[in-house]
């Protein structure tokens, strides 16, 4: 596991192959068991940022803790403890205080995301109504599509995925997704870009079908404060 943190435009840290080879089986092996059309649900049913009544984000996903009731049974989700394992080094070593002042990441309640985007999948530009969030990805050997990078849009700033790799940064910071392109033969194979996603909050939530509306954020334009 290899971090890297950036404070130039905005705070957030880079960590490439956060899983080991062990962990990232286990994450294949959950993430095999939900990627089927059956299971995974439309953009209206995952939260997804709209303008002007218009979903911004093309893509199947579900949460996590909508199909568990006990989170013990989530491979991805006890993989979540890396984070509180290792969050000197993730996390309280970064020089912002954005980072520095999240003294106990144990202290936080989650939401779990997976989303999967195939050809012609996009998000466009979007907060996340969470403190903090945590993006990894991961995709099948050969790379079958172009695409899917994240777009920090306020910054210009362009992060191209990697198989493997996360990334932690303040859910206040508006994000998108590029178009993922894929040819037709390699579609409906699991051969895309799986997106985990876990938000951060400050206090507990619901997380199924609908999520309250957190005390802590203040922006008054909510129509784009979602999730990726």
């Amino acid at each position: 596991m290899k971090v890297e943190h950036y404070d130039e435009k905005f705070p957030f840290i880079i960590i490439e192959n956060f899983y080991s080879l062990d962990e990232i089986n286990l994450v294949w092996e959950e993430l095999d068991f939900l990627c089927y059309p059956f299971k995974l649900d439309p953009p209206t049913k995952t939260l997804a940022a709209k303008n002007k009544g218009t979903n911004l984000k093309q893509n199947e996903g579900v949460f996590l803790e909508k199909i568990y009731t006990d989170k013990n049974i989530s491979n991805i989700i006890q993989l979540n403890d890396k984070i509180i394992d290792n969050q000197k080094q993730i996390i309280q070593e970064h020089p912002s205080w954005f980072f520095k002042n999240i003294l106990k990441v144990e202290s936080f309640s989650e939401s779990n995301l997976i989303s999967y985007y195939e050809n012609a999948c996009y998000y466009g530009k979007h907060k996340d109504a969470s403190f903090f969030t945590f993006l990894r990805w991961v995709y099948k050997n050969p790379k079958s599509f172009i695409g899917g990078n994240l777009i920090f849009d306020d910054y210009d700033l362009e992060i191209e995925i990697k198989n493997n790799m996360g990334i932690i940064f303040p859910s206040s910071i508006s994000h998108s997704v590029t178009e993922v392109q894929m040819k037709s033969n390699d579609m409906h194979k699991k051969m895309g870009r799986f997106c985990i996603s876990t938000f951060y909050f400050l206090e507990k939530k619901v997380f199924h079908d609908k999520i309250d509306e957190v005390n802590f954020l203040q922006d008054k334009d909510k129509k784009n404060l979602q999730f990726i």
